[in-house]
């Protein structure tokens, strides 16, 4: 349960804000501390325990935004937080498009797996005996290994109130593994790393995180180069949710679509990507890292339908994204803790799985790259990328790691170029991904 307390203050600061002239007020308040301890050379160096509590406030006078923060709560501070505020809002231009905040939800939806006593109890001696079993994990494999990394707990609550009568508050536990792992073998050097996150401590497994870092360093070893060409591209299931994650959380956010850089500006209903891509946005489910039951404007979360088989149906809204589109809210606010201002995003990608197994996918790909590193677009739609972490295939097996090789292509080609998509799914923290199968695309080689 939520401590009424900081619900009573969250509540105190909103009626504030409206006693000194806001038409419209929104508090986020978060309690919270975070934990982390972090290797360096093999060893742990450092170990950190701080606050993550604060509290911010957004008014609205005149269809003109006023914002303010504070990381205590003593009435002195609050007080001016909130002159701050409005004194802002008076000052600040007006934006017609500026309606007000999140309406009033008549109840959130229940979202399992949030908050795990279990963690919210665990101390920092526990968090170093983790670390040091993911450190010994790597060095069981090589004793050379150069490990770094880090371990970090976050146990906090979050509140919401507004003038609309928004009430939404949580209880959250998340918990990562970071291992990174570096080999230096003459010549040559090999890194790799592994990482884990979860609402619980039975979802992470220190020592497999820290075997599989140290055999991606391992198997990174020996890189050789490759001739330039085109040639088809299998993409590991990690990397897949981080492509089209990456595509489709830029692409589709309506706030983007406002600002002229949005991918798929004014594409809903039309094919976007290859029939054999599915995926979804899903806050609710149990046990997600990024679950929740409402968004950072305190509208109720659900479960969105973005691509159904290469069709693009949505695009992720907020209040005020909805109103200046004209299209439904679909609960994506997003911000980066208790202050600024929120802007649609997505929150916890699934792609569904396909009909091809691994054995098929590799046989399909014939000749060609295997990448466990994603696509990015950095500017724009063309990508034009380096190839961090990647394979030379031939006949459907791996034979050595590649080095010195660019990749090219766009986004569309990403998503248009889908061959085929694998039946097998990585369940990691909420989010769902297989592995994909492109057809030809350019890499060049610095040979």
């Amino acid at each position: 349960m939520v401590d009424n307390t900081i619900v009573a203050l969250a509540e105190k600061v909103n009626k504030m804000a409206q006693k000194l002239g806001a038409e419209h007020s929104e508090v986020v308040l978060i309690q919270g501390k975070q934990m982390s301890i972090n290797l360096e050379e093999s060893s742990i160096v450092k170990a950190n325990s701080k606050s993550q509590t604060g509290i911010g406030l957004r008014v609205l006078i005149n269809k003109a935004i006023g914002l303010s923060t504070s990381t205590q709560f003593d009435d002195s501070l609050l007080d001016a937080m909130v002159k701050d505020a409005v004194s802002l809002a008076k000052v600040s231009s007006p934006n017609p498009d500026n309606i007000g905040f999140a309406s009033k939800v008549t109840s959130y939806p229940v979202v399992k797996g949030l908050y795990n006593k279990e963690l919210a109890s665990l101390s920092s001696d526990k968090l170093v005996e983790i670390a040091i079993q993911a450190l010994n994990a790597s060095l069981e494999k090589e004793a050379t290994l150069n490990v770094s990394g880090s371990v970090g707990l976050f146990v906090g609550s979050k509140v919401i109130v507004n003038s609309n009568g928004v009430l939404a508050k949580t209880n959250g536990t998340v918990m990562t593994v970071f291992i990174n792992n570096k080999i230096v073998k003459d010549d040559d050097i090999g890194v790799g790393y592994e990482y884990g996150f979860a609402r619980s401590l039975k979802k992470i497994d220190p020592t497999e995180i820290g075997h599989k870092a140290a055999d991606k360093a391992l198997n990174n070893l020996g890189g050789q180069k490759i001739d330039s060409g085109e040639y088809p591209l299998l993409i590991d299931k990690r990397a897949t949710r981080q492509t089209v994650g990456g595509i489709l959380s830029r692409g589709v956010s309506a706030y983007n679509i406002i600002q002229g850089t949005a991918f798929f500006n004014d594409r809903l209903a039309e094919e976007i990507a290859s029939p054999e891509l599915t995926v979804i946005d899903n806050p609710l489910q149990t046990g997600g890292s990024s679950s929740r039951r409402f968004d950072d404007e305190g509208t109720a979360t659900q479960k969105i339908s973005i691509v159904d088989k290469g069709t693009l149906l949505s695009y992720l809204s907020d209040v005020y994204t909805s109103k200046k589109l004209d299209i439904p809210n679909t609960g994506s606010a997003t911000k980066q803790g208790y202050g600024g201002i929120p802007k649609p995003s997505l929150t916890q990608i699934q792609i569904e799985s396909g009909t091809a197994s691994k054995d098929e996918l590799f046989a399909e790909l014939g000749t060609g790259i295997y990448l466990e590193s994603p696509v990015f677009a950095m500017t724009g739609t063309n990508i034009s990328q380096q190839v961090d972490v990647g394979f030379w295939v031939e006949k459907g097996e791996i034979k050595f790691p590649i080095k010195n090789t660019m990749l090219g292509t766009t986004v569309y080609d990403v998503l248009k170029n889908i061959k085929l998509v694998g039946k097998d799914l990585l369940i990691e923290g909420g989010m769902k991904s297989p592995m994909i199968l492109l057809g030809s695309t350019k890499f060049s080689s610095g040979k």
